[in-house]
């Protein structure tokens, strides 16, 4: 499923909920890392579509605090340092995957002691100053791919998991089918590991092309991040339509996104 997300990065670093292909190897050494930023530093919001159904920078919930997140480039250490509404930071680690696509790594968090994975890895397309977190799958779809890698080894693993999203079992019911395998990279090289990301990338695309849920959000532009520089002028912003700028990076980001996702 092609799913999105931005503000909840932080807390996904420090949660170990697994979102995104769990790497027990560092996939982003800091030689591996893009030398320049792929982006500008400023505030990042999310797009949503408002009660009339048009397409609004989402700068503020309901309580009136911002879910917007500030990016900042350490060009020492080569990695974005990301600061959420809330205060929570992460490390954005960067590798090149080429033709305006990355590879992020982010910690996999201390949510499971006996994690056989330290890092999450996740992709993410950018056009100009909007760029839209994509998972990488860890589903058996990406064993066919993995094979052409002899150096990568791929292991299975049991998923951590939010409490909510556990099934609740009525007494004397049947308890759900098991779920099926998930797997991390137990072992490779970064240079593989890079590629590999690059050719699972379309798989995770496609799938989410085919969700309907998905199709009926994010092709319409909905969850996608653009840079907002204006408000850093304004004490009180509220959300608003994208400026012209925003909305051609928005239009070529999802150009991008829907060739990726065409059939080979």
């Amino acid at each position: 499923m092609l799913r999105i997300l931005m503000a909840g990065l932080a807390t996904l670093a420090a949660s170990g909920c697994t979102f995104g292909l769990p790497s027990a190897v560092d996939a982003a050494p800091f030689e591996a890392r893009a030398a320049t930023a792929p982006f500008a530093d400023g505030e990042y919001c999310t797009l949503e579509q408002d009660e009339a159904g048009k397409l609004v920078v989402r700068r503020l919930i309901e309580d009136a605090r911002s879910i917007c997140s500030t990016l900042t480039w350490n060009a020492t250490r080569r990695l974005f340092v990301m600061r959420d509404g809330e205060g929570k930071e992460a490390e954005l680690k960067l590798v090149d995957l080429g033709e305006g696509f990355l590879l992020v790594q982010l910690p996999a968090g201390t949510g499971k002691s006996d994690s056989p994975y330290a890092f999450t890895l996740l992709a993410a397309a950018v056009e100009g100053e909007a760029f839209v977190i994509l998972p990488l799958p860890d589903s058996e779809s990406i064993l066919p791919v993995a094979a052409r890698y002899p150096g990568l080894t791929l292991s299975t693993y049991t998923p951590s998991r939010p409490p909510f999203t556990t099934p609740v079992v009525p007494e004397g019911a049947q308890p759900p089918p098991p779920e099926p395998d998930h797997y991390y990279i137990s072992a490779g090289s970064p240079a593989d590991i890079r590629d590999f990301a690059r050719d699972i990338l379309r798989i995770g695309i496609r799938a989410g092309n085919e969700d309907r849920r998905d199709n009926a959000r994010v092709w319409k532009g909905e969850g996608l991040i653009v840079r907002d520089p204006s408000s850093s002028a304004d004490p009180s912003p509220a959300n608003h339509a994208p400026s012209p700028a925003q909305q051609r990076d928005i239009d070529a980001l999802l150009a991008k996104l829907q060739a990726l996702a065409s059939p080979p």
